[in-house]
């Protein structure tokens, strides 16, 4: 309603807006940055960023030219004019481009296998873009299953069986898929997860690759679910327990877990500080610093977990309780605080509501969550501290 839905055009400004201000250059730019801020890189054996482009690359996979499906669901249309693919955007980029979709689209029920080893067995660098689109994963049209689209895992091996050079996969989808050859298959160098970035997608590919001066060049990205390593790890939908549901819950090993993501860059923690000892119905500060060690200027997205240690219900694994983004230059470093507030420790009790109790808890500080399987470099910080005092309700909502 505010956006004036309901009123006649003349009275709507929003009416009047064309193009020259929806796809201003300002607008554009921040088309770009959105896409590069959601990139999460998975996996790097170091050939990212590119240090040459000087290369025979081979584009191959149905997303490496298909600007409909780069779009999520409830997408505003299409401009073609303003609209970069990952094709687009490189083919103009290093000494030789080949490009191969193998499949006719997302869905891949025919492939073309004979095309993609035509397009890679000479490439020094084999660039592979997989995924769902709409076509695959959209408002009413579910998935029965993770497995990438029809042949497009068979498109994957037989890159990595017929190429000599490096292989990085951009995987582009809603939920998660199953990537598990890509995760541990050591002729594959880098994975980036890129979700549906919309017009600026060739773009921000572009930048990334080559870790160009625009700010989000370098991934800081992080995974906002956990990405279970398969289906037998997700709970049948008529269960409606929390066993094994997001991070807080689940009980196994996930392919990725929440939060995570990786950095062309190092950083390191040091310094927690907090109290060791509040009062019910009392907040929490606590902070610590991060520094970025190199080699390349970057962000990073420190966060903060709560863990009850000896509550009186069932509580969660770990619940974060902040996060924070910043850009950070080779050898800078910087404080960052966080509130954690008296509702965010609070355990529901049934028949009673929300209530902080006192007793011991632990909060971890750092770029991932703690004491993960997989996990970046960087290190993780933890702190005590014991809430005192007479349990307190803080509502039944909150």
């Amino acid at each position: 309603m505010r956006l004036g839905e309901f009123d006649p055009a003349e009275m709507d400004p929003y009416s009047k807006l064309d193009l020259s201000v929806v796809q201003s250059e300002e607008h554009r730019s921040i088309s770009l940055d959105a896409a590069l801020r959601s990139f999460v890189l998975l996996r790097n054996d170091g050939v990212l960023p590119l240090k040459t482009l000087d290369l025979n690359v081979a584009l191959v996979g149905p997303m490496a030219d298909n600007p409909s499906q780069q779009f999520g669901d409830y997408s505003a249309d299409m401009e073609s004019e303003f609209t970069t693919t990952p094709l687009s955007s490189l083919k103009s980029v290093f000494s030789q481009v080949t490009h191969e979709s193998g499949c006719v689209d997302n869905k891949c029920a025919f492939y073309y296998r004979g095309r993609v080893k035509k397009a890679v067995e000479s490439a020094d660098l084999a660039v592979v873009f997989l995924g769902t689109g709409n076509d695959v994963e959209s408002e009413g049209n579910d998935r029965a299953n993770m497995e990438l689209p029809g042949f497009q895992a068979q498109l994957l091996y037989d890159v990595v069986e017929f190429t000599q050079g490096s292989v990085v996969l951009f995987l582009f989808n809603a939920g998660p898929v199953n990537i598990t050859f890509a995760k541990y298959h050591p002729r594959i160098s880098a994975i980036v997860e890129c979700f549906f970035p919309a017009q600026a997608t060739g773009d921000a590919v572009k930048a990334l690759l080559s870790n160009s001066p625009i700010a989000g060049s370098n991934p800081g990205g992080r995974l906002p679910f956990t990405w279970p390593a398969s289906l037998n790890d997700v709970p049948p939908i008529t269960n409606y327990s929390m066993v094994n549901r997001t991070y807080r819950y689940f009980e196994g090993v996930p392919l990725y877990p929440f939060g995570y993501g990786l950095s062309f860059s190092a950083f390191a923690y040091n310094g927690i500080t907090l109290n060791q000892s509040i009062h019910v119905g009392d907040n929490l500060t606590v902070s610590v610093t991060v520094k970025n060690l190199g080699p390349y200027d970057g962000d990073e997205v420190t966060q903060a977990y709560l863990q009850w240690l000896n509550a009186s219900v069932l509580t969660p694994h770990l619940q974060l309780v902040g996060f924070e983004r910043n850009s950070l230059r080779v050898g800078e470093q910087r404080q960052v605080q966080f509130t954690v507030t008296s509702s965010q420790m609070a355990v529901y009790v049934e028949d009673k509501g929300f209530i902080v109790e006192p007793g011991p808890m632990r909060i971890y500080v750092g770029g991932q969550q703690p004491n993960q399987e997989t996990h970046i470099d960087s290190n993780v910080l933890h702190g005590c501290f014991t809430i005192v005092g007479q349990s307190k309700l803080i509502g039944q909502y909150i």
